[in-house]
């Protein structure tokens, strides 16, 4: 990283990346995983990744006051 300009976007990204590393390590209890292979792992990351996804859609939602689709019939 030879320029401030460098710095300053991995800092950036560090920050993003890092939040949703904490994330599964303290709420979801990602510290290890009980499997093993890669296969298995990568099954187990992904499922974790679905989780967050939809949790922060949910989030989202509730900022936004919108009701879902066909809500009230």
């Amino acid at each position: 990283m030879a320029t401030d300009e460098a710095k300053t976007i991995y800092r950036q990204r560090a920050a993003t990346a890092e939040a949703v590393n904490a994330d599964a390590k303290t709420h979801r209890g990602l510290n290890g995983l009980s499997v093993g292979g890669h296969p298995k792992v990568q099954a187990s990351a992904s499922l974790f990744a679905l989780t967050y996804n939809i949790l922060r859609l949910i989030h989202a939602h509730r900022l936004t006051r919108r009701p879902w689709p066909n809500q009230g019939r």
